[in-house]
């Protein structure tokens, strides 16, 4: 128990202690979504490269990656955007994940998956390596995929409790509307070739989602 108490103050010292408007929090829940919802690792925990915890990490939100049953490797490159507004949470995800998947910004990532990769164990690491040096023929099978978590203010969000089948209902109709706005988002960047997957997370407040967050982070709350 010392151990785990001290690994978790370890992390939480990580997360930025005195900003506001971060969005840290989207971004632990987006790992959590891959990592633990959809089996899909993380490759580079760029968080612990952070040399201020005052400052947060530049580039993709988050590096995930599989291999596929025909070999390739598929890499998740991640971002996660925390708005008022679905229709600007939607906009932003997508304009920050395009470089990624048409090739034109992951350079420094994949610079830092390179050097700081980590698949917990040694023989697995070196085997992924493998999937980014350019002098190995696997590094033709890599495939370039997305995840989007998408978290703004729900208008109309339920107050619970609430008879579960109503509130499924409004939230299937809802989804299709947010589904058909972001493959238009994708259709006009040329991104549908793509696997993305894409999380809406809905919440009654941004700005108490940041506080709890940090709540649970015990990180003090200064206004």
């Amino acid at each position: 128990m010392p151990e785990i108490t001290r690994l978790a103050n370890e992390a939480a010292r990580l997360f930025t202690q005195t900003q506001v408007k971060t969005g840290e929090g989207a971004e632990l829940l987006l790992y959590a979504l891959l990592e633990k919802g959809l089996q899909i690792p993380q490759v580079l925990s760029k968080m612990s490269l952070k040399t201020s915890t005052e400052m947060q990490y530049h580039g993709a939100d988050g590096v995930h990656a599989k291999l596929l049953d025909n070999g390739d490797l598929a890499v998740y490159w991640g971002e996660a955007k925390l708005y008022e507004s679905v229709a600007k949470a939607m906009t932003d995800c997508m304009d920050s994940i395009e470089p990624y998947l048409t090739g034109t910004a992951h350079e420094q990532d994949v610079f830092l998956i390179r050097h700081y990769v980590d698949a917990g164990n040694a023989e697995v690491t070196a085997r992924l390596l493998e999937y980014f040096n350019d002098k190995s023929i696997l590094s033709a099978n890599v495939e370039m995929r997305g995840a989007c978590l998408i978290g703004f203010v729900h208008e109309n969000y339920p107050s619970l409790p609430r008879e579960e089948a109503s509130v499924k209902a409004e939230l299937d109709e809802v989804l299709s509307s947010w589904a058909k706005s972001t493959k238009t988002r994708l259709e006009n960047r040329s991104l549908t070739k793509h696997a993305i997957e894409v999380f809406f997370f809905p919440m009654p407040s941004v700005e108490e989602f940041r506080k709890a967050i940090k709540a649970e982070l015990r990180i003090e709350v200064k206004s």
